[in-house]
């Protein structure tokens, strides 16, 4: 199995940071220069972890970024609007301090909002440069909102090419 796997222009090492409760603090500031210095080019983060801090600490510590480190964050959680949406990705460039999001996820897809909708959103952030790709989470589970493919997914593919990362 080759050890890096192709995302764009980033080649990524297969292993990347997950920093699900990872807070704001010195600590963890350090942790994370520490960790990118050893060679880990890839940070999973979301909107909602540690309420938000996740991605603050990782602005305060990597900003601006590397050029070879790919910062993948997430939104819309369980029922978001549109509206809602877009305030989590402003949100997310602000905490994490850049103008460009290497890759962008949706972590649930509300069944209520056509997906062509939600991809508007992500095309065109309001103040921003667009970020770079765009995803939905394939989360299996019970309590799933809806499986994305099929003409879900073509409408969207109209808007904004989506990718569904495979596990």
């Amino acid at each position: 199995m080759p050890r890096t796997i192709a995302l764009g222009d980033h080649r990524l090492n297969r292993i990347g940071l997950g920093t699900n409760r990872l807070g704001d603090t010195p600590e963890n500031r350090s942790f994370l220069e520490a960790a990118v210095a050893a060679g880990v080019n890839f940070i999973d983060t979301a909107h909602v972890y540690a309420s938000g801090d996740s991605e603050t600490v990782i602005g305060s510590a990597l900003a601006p970024f590397p050029e070879d480190l790919v910062v993948a964050t997430k939104g819309g959680y369980s029922g978001s609007s549109t509206e809602d949406l877009r305030s989590q990705l402003e949100q997310s460039f602000e905490r994490l301090r850049t103008e460009t999001i290497s890759l962008y996820y949706l972590h649930r897809v509300n069944p209520d909002v056509p997906l062509e909708e939600t991809m508007a959103v992500l095309k065109a952030p309001r103040r921003r440069p667009d970020h770079a790709r765009r995803g939905v989470r394939g989360q299996r589970s019970a309590n799933r909102a809806r499986a994305v493919g099929g003409a879900d997914r073509r409408r969207a593919e109209r808007v904004q090419p989506v990718g569904a990362p495979r596990r």
